[in-house]
C-alpha cells in the first residue's frame, strides 16, 4: 500500500484569496491549483463544505 496525498484548494476562508477581487479570477486561481495538483500526482483535491469565496 502506498501513501497518497490530497490538497485543500484555496477558497478564501483563510484569507488565501484576499488579494483577488474579481470572482472569475478567484475561480481561475482555484482551478489552476487543482490542475497543478493533478499534474504533480496528488490523489485528490478538497473543498470545505461551502463553495464560495469569503470574506
Amino acid at each position: 500500500m502506498s501513501l497518497k496525498y490530497g490538497i485543500s484548494l484555496p477558497q478564501g476562508w483563510t484569507m488565501d484569496l484576499v488579494g483577488i477581487n474579481d470572482p472569475v479570477q478567484a475561480y481561475e486561481t482555484m482551478t489552476r491549483v487543482a490542475q497543478t495538483a493533478d499534474e504533480c500526482g496528488y490523489e485528490s483535491v478538497w473543498l470545505v463544505d461551502h463553495f464560495h469565496t469569503v470574506p
